[in-house]
């Protein structure tokens, strides 16, 4: 890989010499260079990318990320494989599309599948993502649709086996949700398709959704036929945190068991008013106030609680009411809750 030329000496009408030297070390090596795509991909205040690139021609804007990332203007050098860092395996000019993806650049895309011996790979696989199943998590709209133009598999899926309408919910793309559930021919997608390997295991887009809090994604997909209560049987999920591991059961949990568990309050609300059954149970038989109490989410456990249906002293596999499970992992806010909307202590 030929060594970057000053972005300054490259492009002297336009100001990028705070997009290249902010906050990094121009060295050259791996991490300084996952540094650089973290930094465009986060677009944080400090780069601002896209304010620097704004109103630029897209010949400039493109060979400011190359610059940027590494990559000599000499375009006759992106078609050769890198060797070194964390461009290893990989061609320059697919990484650049992955890149322009991501900030839905489309006019840059063109030059980039279109312009002569370039040719970017639209099927090329960087970080387990497609461009085009990138382009779904962006959100950009005219992105997936002009990759799949151009030969795009739409049937591509993480090595977790999500499907493009699984990472769309689980990124909160509703309008990509809703173009591609109206294009479902094109598209080949399935609303109550499920997810084939753990972590995401028989998960539904709308579990993905739910997940993460995505009301309006949520909404779009019932809107176009979601079932609410399907129960994913994924076994076990862990996560690392700074401090520990924890291990999570997740079998037989419906979306409203995750929208609880992980506090989305205006998630549930929607769920409950369009027919979630309050009182799920998992395979250990908790149910979502279960899983609010455990995490001390009493602004989710409140919205559970307005349901005229809920069992609030409904026992888990091991006896446990939610209240007993607020009690046992110190949750005090919830405790009151609970105890003020009759939970008893088994």
């Amino acid at each position: 890989m030929s060594s970057a030329q000053s972005p300054a000496e490259e492009h002297p009408n336009i100001d990028v010499e705070n997009i290249y030297y902010s906050g990094i070390k121009v060295t050259g090596d791996g991490d300084v260079l996952e540094d650089k795509f973290n930094l465009i991909l986060n677009d944080i205040e400090e780069v601002k990318f896209t304010k620097h690139l704004e109103g630029t021609e897209p010949e400039i804007r493109l060979n400011v990320i190359a610059t940027f990332l590494g990559f000599n203007t000499d375009r006759s050098n992106w078609q050769v494989q890198v060797n070194s860092g964390i461009w290893r395996n990989h061609v320059p000019v697919n990484i650049l599309l992955h890149v322009s993806v991501e900030m839905g650049y489309v006019d840059v895309m063109k030059i980039l599948i279109n312009d002569g011996p370039l040719k970017a790979d639209v099927n090329s696989d960087w970080q387990d993502l497609t461009p085009f199943l990138r382009a779904v998590k962006s959100g950009s709209v005219d992105c997936v649709q002009y990759l799949v133009e151009h030969g795009a598999k739409v049937q591509a899926k993480t090595p977790e086996g999500l499907t493009s309408l699984h990472i769309a919910a689980l990124y909160g793309q509703a309008e990509v949700i809703r173009m591609m559930v109206l294009s479902a021919n094109t598209y080949h997608v399935d609303v109550n398709a499920k997810a084939g390997m753990t972590p995401y295991s028989e998960w539904t887009p709308t579990h993905c959704a739910a997940s993460k809090g995505h009301r309006l994604a949520v909404q779009v997909l019932q809107e176009f036929g979601a079932l609410l209560d399907l129960k994913a049987f994924t076994r076990t999920r862990v996560e690392q945190t700074q401090n520990n591991v924890k291990t999570y059961s997740l079998a037989g949990f419906t979306p409203l068991h995750l929208a609880a568990a992980n506090g989305y309050s205006e998630t549930v609300a929607y769920l409950l008013k369009n027919g979630a059954d309050v009182n799920t149970q998992s395979v250990t038989k908790r149910t979502p106030l279960h899983l609010a109490a455990i995490e001390g989410f009493t602004k989710a456990a409140e919205e559970l609680l307005k349901s005229d249906r809920i069992k609030i002293n409904a026992m888990d596999k091991y006896w446990l009411t939610p209240l007993d499970v607020a009690i046992r992992n110190k949750r005090n806010e919830m405790t009151i809750v609970l105890r003020k909307a009759g939970g008893l202590e088994l």
